[in-house]
């Protein structure tokens, strides 16, 4: 299945049949490939899907795609956890820690229907080699507005099995 998924993110590369172009590969924050991102930070000009309007922010991927680290232009932090969001597959839920929350204050839990990273390649890329590529994470909900990150320069690992791998991760997309 792994390689079925991985030969459809590929297109033709730069004229032979040992490289591929990684074209659009869809990694869900909050599934089984989501670790792929694990220690990646995502800067958001635009705060306002996470409940910042008028804010900027950095969402870090922790430790398998299972925590997280959000801090805002206005000096917001927030840790908590991802998991995934019953009612929709692309879904996630991003919860503050509780231990975090002030006393009588409410926690950030936002409820997200898309949690998804695209992956692309900056060009051909050898089986068994490595090279540069760019990952965009967006997030969305069911009639709201969508927030997408500026693109993170990352190393794409193409494995000769078929597989990629973000900056030697050992979960592949």
């Amino acid at each position: 299945m792994m390689c079925i998924f991985a030969w459809a993110l590929m297109g033709c590369g730069g004229g032979g049949s040992d490289d591929a172009v990684i074209n659009g590969g869809l990694v869900n924050l909050a599934a089984v490939d989501g670790p792929s991102l694990a220690g990646l930070t995502f800067d958001f000009t635009d705060a306002t899907i996470f409940g910042f309007p008028g804010e900027s922010a950095t969402l870090g991927i922790g430790d398998n795609a299972a925590t997280f680290t959000l801090t805002t232009s206005g000096g917001t932090v927030i840790n908590g956890t991802i998991t995934a969001q019953a009612s929709a597959a692309a879904g996630c839920q991003l919860t503050q820690n509780l231990q975090e929350v002030s006393a009588g204050g409410k926690p950030f839990v936002e409820q997200y229907d898309m949690c998804q990273a695209t992956v692309n390649s900056q060009g051909a890329i050898l089986f068994g080699a490595s090279g540069p590529g760019i990952v965009t994470l967006s997030f969305s909900t069911t009639g709201g507005a969508a927030g997408a990150s500026a693109p993170e320069n990352v190393t794409l690992n193409l494995r000769e099995d078929g597989t990629v791998t973000i900056n030697n991760n050992a979960t592949p997309i």
